[in-house]
């Protein structure tokens, strides 16, 4: 769970504002490439200052992961469970 103290979300917000807006400039067909190199290059830069080895690898992949879960439960099940509502269940 991405849950971080206040102070945290402080020194990366200010960037991840400018960062979204300039990745939404973007036009649709672009928007998916940009972000994958974003979030590529962002691990790759990151993990780069402790050395790349298994267990550096191993905890990007964890990370993204995780990250695709947390997605998940908070904005896609959501969504599906409103669709449910307005057309029906596939049971």
């Amino acid at each position: 769970m991405p849950y971080i103290k206040k102070e945290y979300r402080k020194t990366v917000d200010v960037f991840i504002e400018s960062l979204s807006q300039a990745i939404a400039k973007h036009d649709t067909y672009r928007v998916d490439g940009v972000m994958n190199y974003t979030i590529s290059k962002l691990m790759l830069k990151v993990y780069d200052n402790h050395g790349y080895d298994y267990f550096a690898f191993n905890r990007m992949m964890g990370v993204l992961s995780c990250v695709k879960d947390e997605l998940y439960r908070r904005v896609v099940a959501k969504y599906e469970d409103k669709k449910i509502v307005e057309n029906g269940d596939i049971l």
